[in-house]
Order: C-alpha cells, then structure tokens, then sequence
C-alpha cells in the first residue's frame, strides 16, 4: 500500500507567477514596517464591496511587504526608507507563487486621466492622489520636464520672493541671485516629497547644478561654476566644537538689519592690509578694563562737532616730539588745584592786549632783572635795581613780552 502525503488531500491553488501591477490603498501598517495593502490587477476585484460571489474590501486585501533596495541590506534601521503613497501604482510579485504573499518593489508612474473613485477599488480611498491639478499630465515631476512655469512650486517661490537691493556700507546694492534651473529631460535627477520637500541633481550639459530646497523657500543651490546660494527663511544655528577657518579670496560684504553682537572670551587679533572707514550714525561706547595702547605710524586727524570732556583720574604725560600749537576761538580756564612749572629752554612769549596777574606774591630772578609782583603791581626796575615809574595794575601790548635767555 502507497503511503499518501497530506498535501494529496488539499486542494491545489494555482501559483501565482511573474510580476503584477497594483494600486496602492492602504499604506497605514500597524506594525510600521513599510507594508500596505494593495489591490493586484488580474488577481483582485475592482469591486470593494462584498456579497456572496465577489468584493475585497481594502482592509481584507493581504498586507505586502517591500522589497526594498541593497543599500545597508534593510537591517537593524540601515537602508533607505519610504512607502508609496495611497494611489500609487507599483510593481507586485507573489512569493513563491502564494497569492497572500505579496511583494511590491517599485513604482510605475504613468499620465492618470482620471480623479479618484473613492467607490471603487484601484484608487485612492482618501481621493487625494493623483491631484486634481495635475490629470492629463505625466506623474513624473515638473522640474525632472525641464517645466519653469508657475505650476512648479519651488521655482516661482524663488524667482517671486527674491530679495534685490541689499544695502552695503559703501552705499552700494546686491541683488540676490535669480535661480540658476536650467534643467532639461532627461537629464534632472529630482527627488521630491508631497510635503514640498525637494532635491535636485542636474547633469543638463554645461547647467551641472545641486539643489536642496524647503517649502519655507529655504534652500541650497550650486550652479555649474560652483556659485552657491543659501538663503534661510528663518533663524539660523551654527555651533563649531573646535577651530573654523574662513577664507575669501576677494571681497566680503555683510549686512544686518537688526542689531549685532560679539564675544570673544580670549584675545582678538584684526589685522588690515590698507585703509579701514567706519560710519556710525549714532554713538560710540568703549569700556576698556585695563590699558589702552594706540600707535599711529604717521598723522592723526580728529574733528569734534560740539565738545569735548576727558577725565584723568590720575596722571597725563604728554610728550610732543616737535612743535605743539593751540588754537582756542574764545577762551582757555585752568584751574590748578597743586604748582604750576614752565619751564622753556627757549624763548618764552605772552602777547595779549590786556594781561593780569591775579592775587599772591611772585619774585622771580630774570638774568640780571628782577620782576616783583605784588598782588597786581608791577615795577619795572633800573639799572640800580629800584622802581623808575609808577607801579602798574596792567601791562600795555609793548610791556606785555618778557623774553628770557641764557646769560
């Protein structure tokens, strides 16, 4: 007697072969493993109601799993990683033959003539996609075309929302680049997502481009020179662990329109190989803890609309290595609280229409005259040393010079 095997018994399922094409409607799996429920051509029912001959509701259809690419083998959280959107059409294979092991691995982008039947199956149950806005024209996208009218998104933002006129400190403008797409099929690379998401690598000849956008209109671009673009619509972090080395071959510009603030907790070292203007519409503040040292190697030149007021807590040296001149419009106060020395190896002058002499008594010894002062008297003296004229309170222009020199 032949021995029977249990598979003798059970009813034979045709084996499903060869690749398929679905549509995607379900792509919520519970687990969050990338699965989705999708309605095979030639194999399921358009039907999504059910009765006692036909009808798959979605949620009856078998979980697919992806057959995803070798990038880090799809293990342990490595790989790249995205589900099809509700609507999409893709590419299923059933493994080994078993019709409630389905695989789906790409995609099958087309031209849907089409909106959405919610009603009926091989469509998107939420009727989102394909949008409404593009039937009648190919899903691959805008950009990938070599399309630059108002339809692509990225495009029009950039162009509308560029920003000309930027001010520079020498009263001179720069404008914001125009977008440098110039892309054409089949040469654009893009990678697009329907949050807005978008990246672009573009070998058009001669137009070799990179560009990463966000719907916010931030975003990078490179053009075939390697001209760069960064523009963030946004706040702006940028935190550096160590050392950052800035090279600019040719000019720099910057502009702030808010305020602008620096620290440097160590030292700070600013070097200028030739001339440097500041313009400052309003004031200027330093607080210096410690000293201050200014060289300047050749003239200094200082102009004080209104006044002037220093305070020297201490001590001034000033030491003049030539000549010290001092115009004053009006008039000069000193007031010394302690002495006052002058001491000239030259010749000493004061010329004045009217010069007085206040309070206190001064006798000094002039070569071989002698000047006394008491309180505002003057006596010139002969040559026996007593007074030849009245004493004086004031000295006309022609007394007003005492010359002194070496014996």
């Amino acid at each position: 007697m032949i021995k029977n095997q249990i598979e003798d018994f059970t009813p034979r399922q045709e084996r499903l072969n060869g690749i398929y094409r679905g549509v995607v409607e379900d792509n919520e799996d519970p687990l969050k493993a990338g699965r989705c429920k999708i309605r095979v051509f030639g194999v399921h029912t358009e039907k999504k109601t059910k009765n006692e001959f036909e009808g798959i509701p979605t949620n009856e259809l078998p979980w697919a799993q992806p057959a995803l690419s070798l990038a880090e083998g799809s293990v342990s959280g490595f790989g790249l990683w995205t589900v099809p959107l509700q609507g999409s059409h893709v590419f299923v294979f059933f493994e080994a033959g078993n019709i409630m092991q389905p695989r789906y691995f790409a995609s099958a982008p087309g031209i849907p003539s089409t909106a959405a039947d919610t009603s009926e199956g091989f469509n998107d149950p939420d009727g989102v996609y394909p949008t409404s806005n593009r039937l009648g024209e190919s899903d691959f996208h805008r950009l990938a075309r070599g399309v630059t009218d108002e339809t692509a998104i990225s495009y029009r933002d950039k162009t509308d929302k560029r920003i000309t006129g930027i001010p520079k400190a020498d009263g001179n403008t720069w404008d914001e680049p125009s977008p440098y797409y110039s892309a054409t099929y089949p040469n654009n690379m893009v990678l697009a997502t329907h949050s807005g998401l978008l990246i672009e690598v573009d070998s058009t000849p001669n137009k070799q481009r990179y560009h990463i956008y966000h719907p916010s209109n931030t975003f990078i671009e490179i053009d075939e020179s390697g001209n760069t673009v960064v523009k963030i619509n946004n706040t702006k972090f940028e935190i550096i662990k160590e050392t950052e080395n800035i090279y600019v071959r040719v000019d720099q510009n910057t502009t702030v329109d808010g305020q602008r603030t620096d620290r440097v907790a160590l030292d700070e070292i600013r070097y200028v190989g030739q001339d440097r203007e500041e313009l400052i519409d309003g004031s200027i503040n330093q607080y210096i803890s410690e000293s201050k040292y200014i060289y300047t190697g050749v003239d200094e030149d200082k102009t004080i609309g209104n006044d002037q007021i220093v305070r020297i807590t201490v001590d001034e040296n000033r030491t003049v290595g030539r000549n010290l001149t001092s115009d004053v419009a009006k008039n000069e106060t000193r007031n010394v609280n302690g002495n006052l020395t002058i001491t000239v190896d030259g010749t000493c002058k004061i010329i004045g229409d009217d010069i007085q002499i206040g309070e206190g008594t001064m006798r000094q010894l002039m070569d071989e005259r002698i000047i006394t002062i008491f309180n505002e008297h003057v006596h010139p003296e002969n040559d026996s040393g007593g007074p030849t004229d009245p004493p004086t309170t004031t000295m006309s222009t022609s007394q007003a010079t005492t010359d002194v020199s070496a014996s």
